[in-house]
């Protein structure tokens, strides 16, 4: 305690004021050594050293650029899934298609029937057979072939269901014609190419018209060229 008496009768005695600092830099020092007891046992590296806290505006700024690594809400797809490439249409109209037509034929000129089965190699080039029969009261026409077709896509956004497409192929040829003296039928050699165009009317289904031209090159009864016009055909993709 401080010697207030000392005070008023002239001064502090020099004994009080060493006391009253030695007992002041004891209890300093106690509190230190606490506090640093307290630290030392709170820290995970033992070291006694008192954690380093960042200044709140750092940690904002820390959370704010950091990516989330929390996982994805069920049913949403990370960045790295690509999308699925969309299917060609070998595989999303099917790999195989059938189409039957009606129209006619000229030189001969017959009622005309025909019938097409091919396979998709891509999503746009088929191969398989053709069948053409023409039937008049006089004449008949029988023209089996093999070929291959190709088809295009258009741009236009109004005509993306419009389907042109190429075609030819090689077989024989049969024609009859009663109205002949003597040799009234033959066989022939057959090359045919033509051009048309679908238009599809479902994913599966599809209306168009086409037309062939029939080469003969060695002559079948006389004739070297007949034209088949299918007015209307109807394909089936499966």
């Amino acid at each position: 305690m401080t010697d207030y008496r000392a005070l008023a009768h002239g001064g502090p005695s020099r004994a009080a004021i060493a006391s009253n600092v030695a007992g002041w830099i004891a209890a300093a020092a106690c509190s230190l050594a606490a506090a640093d007891s307290r630290v030392a046992a709170e820290s995970p590296s033992g070291s006694g050293s008192p954690p380093v806290v960042a200044p709140l505006s750092v940690q904002l700024t820390v959370q704010a650029t950091t990516p989330s690594a929390a996982a994805p809400a069920p049913g949403l797809t990370q960045p790295s899934e690509a999308a699925a490439t969309p299917p060609a249409r070998s595989e999303a109209e099917g790999s195989y298609f059938v189409e039957a037509g009606i129209g006619q034929t000229f030189g001969p000129s017959t009622f005309l029937l025909s019938a097409t089965a091919c396979k998709f190699v891509d999503s746009h080039l088929a191969i398989g057979p053709t069948l053409q029969l023409g039937i008049d009261d006089d004449e008949t026409i029988f023209a089996p072939t093999f070929g291959v077709r190709r088809a295009f896509d258009l741009d236009s956004a109004d005509l993306h269901k419009v389907e042109p497409y190429l075609e030819g192929g090689v077989g024989f040829a049969y024609l009859e014609d009663d109205r002949r003296g003597g040799d009234d039928d033959d066989l022939g050699f057959l090359l045919t190419f033509g051009l048309g165009a679908n238009v599809q009317l479902q994913p599966n289904l599809a209306l168009g018209t086409g037309v062939l031209v029939n080469l003969m090159p060695g002559e079948v009864l006389d004739e070297r060229l007949f034209v088949s016009w299918r007015i209307l055909q109807l394909q089936f993709a499966f």
